[in-house]
């Protein structure tokens, strides 16, 4: 037989018991991700799909990509199965012509490309890659705003 003491649920949790819970003066919603150094794996996806239109338009390979590399501090690596090629490359804290140019590289080696026809099948990636893209090498990306700026501007956008 179970007793109800009213007297003692309306008590509980004691006020001292209680936590307290402080409010900090900004907040910063889960959406918003640290600043990005580098080539955003949006970026990387969208010119690994260009790469391998242009690779594939010309008769190559066209291998799998991935990032990061497994070996740490490598900015490429390469490796080999008896299915295909995975070529990894390191998009952090690296420029989009340094990450594009690597993707290129690592292209030309998975597919055993070496001298006069290498250097040849080099221009015709870049050039078609460039039109597609409508962007420069030299020019790197606009860069992703971090939290405080997206803040920033959501707070200008309010006012």
């Amino acid at each position: 037989m179970a007793v109800h003491n009213q007297d003692a649920t309306a008590l509980w949790p004691p006020a001292q018991l209680a936590p307290r819970i402080e409010l900090a003066s900004t907040v910063t919603p889960s959406c918003d991700a640290p600043c990005v150094d580098g080539v955003s794996a949006l970026r990387f996806s969208s010119v690994v799909q260009l790469v391998g239109a242009a690779a594939r338009a010309a008769g190559l390979t066209v291998p799998s990509f991935r990032s990061p590399p497994r070996l740490q501090g490598e900015r490429r690596t390469i490796r080999r199965f008896r299915g295909g090629t995975v070529i990894a490359v390191r998009i952090r804290g690296r420029a989009y012509d340094d990450v594009f140019m690597d993707m290129v590289e690592g292209l030309l080696l998975a597919n055993n490309l070496e001298g006069a026809t290498a250097r040849s099948m080099r221009v015709s990636l870049l050039d078609s890659v460039r039109q597609a893209n409508s962007v420069e090498l030299a020019e790197s990306p606009a860069p992703s705003l971090c939290a405080e700026a997206r803040m920033a501007e959501r707070q200008t956008q309010a006012a």
